[in-house]
């Protein structure tokens, strides 16, 4: 049982800050440039391509980190 608790410890907290590293790096290199998106119109998308890659990955990371740090509890819950 301790062997699986270390393996989620360390694993969730890989997870972790690896997501809160690709989190700060899709803040910074995949931000829209354009501050004209509201004035865009695209026929068959709801939003800018460029604005829905950019919440994509904020989402996935977001969500990558949760996990790890729900990884982490649980291993110090054990």
């Amino acid at each position: 049982m301790q062997i699986l608790a270390h393996a989620m410890y360390v694993l969730g907290g890989l997870l972790f800050l690896g997501s809160v590293v690709a989190h700060l790096c899709v803040r910074v290199w995949l931000r829209p440039r354009d501050p004209d998106l509201d004035d865009l119109y695209h026929e068959f998308e709801d939003e800018h391509p460029e604005y829905a890659r950019y919440c994509r990955w904020l989402k996935l990371t977001t969500a990558s980190a949760t996990l790890g740090l729900l990884m982490t509890f649980a291993a110090v819950a054990l």
